[in-house]
């Protein structure tokens, strides 16, 4: 049975057994079943209702985002040079936010000049060797590949770059959608990333929303020097320092919750 008609059943199933909006934490076999419910938020059969409670649609949905052929149209001109589009794009593409990427940003090895296509503004992103990792390809409907941001990735791009990913709200938002991405995965891109703050935030993060296991990252958290802000753009007037993973929680915790849950 192939992947469609096993999701069709899996829905019939899940609105005999728990009605059209479900507990993921109910199910006596979550774990196996993450997988398909990440396809089901994909495809826009169900939608997230708060964390880990969904509703089944009536019918697949899809808000006003750039579509497959749009990313394809507007990525076309990089197709000489190693490319893949990531942050508020790729997190729309993934459905971990419902904010309308205004500007596609695109990660590139080499240097380019920002530009607008089809009415869409394109910002091309220079990111180093050692953060150019974590994408694949994917065929858009009318043809031609698109390089995309895997969803951890896209979390991950999203946090060293908060502006370019909607803001630090909207990857707090994204990193607590864990039923639409797997957080191992998220774990082990970010073992590999070149920037000790971002890790250390990430680790924060995860800890501070329940979110897997951030447990692998604790060995790469700096020791040394002044902590790490969670915000940058937040004054540090009634920050709290987290010792284990040296962060200055500028936001605080009632503010994390408040943006997870959105």
């Amino acid at each position: 049975m192939n992947e469609t008609n096993q999701d069709a059943e899996l829905l019939d199933r899940l609105e005999k057994e728990h009605g059209r909006t479900f507990d993921v934490s109910l199910l006596p076999d979550a774990t196996s079943l993450r997988p398909a419910l990440r396809r089901l938020l994909r495809s826009r059969r169900i939608a997230r209702a708060s964390r880990g409670v969904y509703t089944i649609l009536e019918k697949p949905q899809r808000p006003k985002l750039v579509d497959d052929d749009e990313l394809r149209l507007v990525t076309a001109p990089f197709a000489d040079s190693p490319h893949y589009v990531s942050w508020r794009a790729a997190l729309s593409r993934h459905n971990l936010t419902e904010q309308d990427p205004r500007v596609i940003a695109v990660a590139l090895r080499g240097r380019r000049e920002p530009r607008r296509i089809a009415g869409l503004r394109v910002r091309p992103v220079y990111q180093s060797a050692a953060r150019f990792y974590g994408f694949t390809r994917i065929k858009a409907a009318s043809g031609g590949d698109i390089y995309l941001a895997t969803p951890e990735k896209a979390i991950l791009d999203s946090l060293d770059r908060p502006d370019l990913g909607g803001g630090l709200p909207e990857v707090v938002k994204a990193l607590n959608h864990a039923e639409a991405y797997d957080p191992a995965e998220l774990v082990r891109l970010a073992r590999r990333y070149p920037s000790q703050a971002t890790i250390a935030r990430l680790g924060y993060l995860m800890s501070a929303l329940n979110v897997g296991d951030p447990t692998p990252l604790r060995s790469l958290v700096r020791r040394k020097g002044p902590p790490v802000n969670l915000w940058l753009l937040e004054p540090d007037a009634h920050a709290s320092l987290d010792a284990t993973w040296r962060v200055s929680d500028n936001v605080g915790m009632d503010t994390l919750r408040a943006w997870a849950d959105r």
